[in-house]
């Protein structure tokens, strides 16, 4: 997977929109990036 959500993820709501697959959610604490889904390698 090329892309990472890091610890200082701040749940701004900017990345999820903007992923054309779906593959961030929001997880526990911080958003997640489904890597079956990504497709940005």
């Amino acid at each position: 997977m090329a892309l990472i959500i890091e610890d200082d993820c701040i749940n701004c709501d900017m990345c999820d929109p903007e992923c054309p697959n779906q593959a961030i959610t929001l997880g526990e604490k911080i958003y997640e990036i489904d890597p079956a889904l990504c497709t940005n390698v």
